[in-house]
């Protein structure tokens, strides 16, 4: 029914499989793992006390056990560092790539609403494993939408020209295909656009792209490794 979503999928299985082998585990860089409140003390340039202050005060969308898509929901460490970040760094124009329900988009228009300041553009490919009238963004509620700008297709395809047209841009988070060549695509699409100071989050760190990439720029990568799951959080910060 969407067939341009559908052969958009097609085209990016190959590399999808290729890029299994990429795989390692968060073993290879442990020495880079950090607690929730270190690692945004760490970006944001607070202590490790006022983060964790923050981190307690960020509201979480909370999920609908029935919606087919909850498992695609963003994680509860995820969320929470998100949320303090746009609300103390500050955060006036971030990207997102990924939003299914939009549980990190719902975050971070509220934490935004709060500050009374900032706008959010996100790009999101479409799952097609369910229902295509299924609304992408369905948990963001109606009153913070005014801030939100949302972009369906390929990231590959749309968030250069988009970068461009909005930079700077103060926060940039990769939720969307958590594999070795797409995060290290959109990780080096946006950069440039990043201004100094800005901070680069990604989900799904359980290959080399993040730390491969933070060798790459000269930033410290920083990994949280949440509860329950195989792979980390990744954040570091533009110098």
């Amino acid at each position: 029914r969407r067939p341009r979503f559908f052969f958009r999928y097609a085209l990016l299985a190959p590399r999808f499989y290729l890029d299994k082998r990429r795989v390692t585990g968060v073993a290879p860089f442990r020495e880079h793992l950090r607690s929730e409140s270190e690692a945004v003390s760490a970006v944001l340039g607070l202590s490790a006390a006022e983060c964790e202050r923050e981190l307690e005060e960020v509201w979480l969308p909370r999920p609908d056990p029935d919606d087919p898509l909850t498992a695609w929901n963003a994680r509860d460490e995820l969320l929470r560092m998100i949320g303090a970040i746009v609300n103390r760094a500050p955060v006036r124009v971030m990207i997102e790539t990924g939003v299914a329900l939009g549980f990190s988009t719902a975050t971070v228009l509220r934490a935004m609403h709060d500050r009374g300041e900032g706008r959010l553009y996100s790009i999101d490919l479409p799952a097609i494993q369910h229902d295509p009238d299924h609304e992408v963004g369905a948990a963001v509620p109606e009153a913070l939408r005014g801030r939100w700008t949302l972009e369906l297709g390929d990231s590959r395809d749309i968030l250069g020209p988009l970068a461009r047209e909005v930079a700077p841009v103060d926060a940039f988070l990769h939720d969307a295909l958590q594999t070795y060549s797409a995060q290290l695509q959109d990780f080096r699409t946006v950069w440039p656009h990043l201004r100094s100071g800005g901070i680069l989050v990604s989900d799904g760190v359980d290959n080399p792209a993040f730390v491969e990439f933070a060798r790459e720029v000269g930033a410290d990568p920083h990994l949280v490794l949440g509860e329950g799951h195989p792979s980390a959080i990744g954040l570091m910060r533009k110098r």
